[in-house]
């Protein structure tokens, strides 16, 4: 991996999974937890959001392309969920694990 300190060679873990162990402490912290991104929104955002995943689950995952084309024609009648409640719930929630 590529960062502007140099380059970090990730290791391989038993299970095929890669990952990087730093030898010392650093005051970065790599990863943002969906609590702490939600902390930055409004509560009725929030609620949009989570409303636009529990769609992506009921569809059964389709991608986030299509799943905006469906809100787009309307295949959904009456639908609360909009294409910026989508966006919102990925970039709250990130990629979902079912998807991927």
């Amino acid at each position: 991996m590529h960062t502007e300190n140099g380059i970090i060679k990730l290791r391989r873990s038993a299970e095929g999974l890669y990952y990087y162990k730093p030898k010392h402490k650093t005051g970065t912290i790599m990863v943002q937890t969906v609590e702490e991104k939600m902390s930055f929104i409004p509560d009725h955002q929030v609620s949009r959001s989570k409303r636009a995943r529990e769609l992506l689950y009921a569809l059964g995952w389709p991608s986030i392309v299509d799943l905006k084309q469906v809100i787009k024609i309307n295949s959904i009648k009456n639908s609360p969920v909009t294409t910026e409640n989508i966006n919102l719930a990925k970039k709250v929630y990130g990629p979902d694990v079912a998807f991927l």
